[in-house]
């Protein structure tokens, strides 16, 4: 809020509370995203490279705030870079298409069916530390 201390500013902004044990990440945002500004991740961005972890960014020129899985805006694919940047840095093997969630979606499959695809691709991909729902809803 407006009348935040500079220490409370801190405690929460995620760039301040980056170190060099801070997982590796992968950044997804839009550039006109009016609701949180890509300022946000690129200062979270800089803080893990200052702290040499491994990270990136993928970015849009539009596509706002929330746009998902697929932007609609755009030819290029999030989900892929994502999937090449997580084999890139041994999070996983490959043998697990990122695509198949989207592949479901357009298909049409139900939603218990989209959990039941995540809960058994999230089984075979052994991540450590990492949020699996950066990859599946």
């Amino acid at each position: 809020g407006k009348d935040s201390s500079e220490s409370m500013i801190n405690y929460f902004s995620s760039e301040g509370q980056v170190t060099k044990n801070s997982p590796k990440a992968f950044l997804v945002h839009a550039k006109d995203d009016k609701v949180v500004p890509i300022e946000n991740s690129l200062n979270y961005l800089s803080a893990l490279q200052s702290n040499g972890v491994a990270c990136t960014i993928f970015t849009y020129e539009k596509g706002g705030h929330g746009f998902g899985m697929i932007n609609k805006t755009s030819d290029e694919s999030w989900t892929a870079a994502l999937k090449d940047w997580l084999q890139k840095n041994k999070i996983i093997d490959g043998s697990i298409a990122i695509e198949t969630q989207i592949k479901t979606r357009k298909a049409g499959a139900t939603r218990k069916k989209r959990k039941e695809i995540s809960q058994s691709a999230s089984k075979s991909l052994s991540i450590h530390n990492y949020p699996t729902t950066l990859i599946f809803d």
